[in-house]
């Protein structure tokens, strides 16, 4: 075998591999935003924070999804930048923003891995 042919086979297999990463396991930017899924897993997100703050603290609403990227996994790992609201303020007030990481298992099944402020 002539040794640019080996060179070249080199070359493809690391392209390959190199892409093959970026789609497991890596992280990709979410294209749309206004995604109805990825709207529905940030709202996934807000609600289920909620949910564990106690009686005492203003829950939250989601005012905007404003970044996003995701991870294939064995499922897909969301890691989104959301802008929220105490619940009991007008969206117009802006907000404050958060970021979720939520994990959908390939059966659908959802999971609030951090919900945490953004700076």
């Amino acid at each position: 075998m002539r040794p640019i042919t080996i060179l070249v086979a080199i070359a493809s297999v690391a392209i390959v591999l190199q892409a093959a990463e970026a789609v497991t396991g890596g992280w990709q930017p979410i294209k749309n935003l206004k995604d109805k899924h990825v709207r529905e897993i940030a709202e996934f997100a807000v609600i289920t924070y909620d949910s564990g703050l106690g009686p005492r603290i203003e829950p939250l609403k989601l005012v905007s999804v404003d970044g996003g990227e995701t991870q294939i996994v064995e499922g897909t790992n969301y890691k989104l930048l959301v802008t929220a609201t105490p619940a009991n303020e007008s969206v117009a007030a802006g907000g404050d923003m958060y970021q979720a990481i939520v994990y959908e298992s390939l059966s659908n099944v959802k999971k609030l891995v951090s919900f945490i402020p953004w700076d």
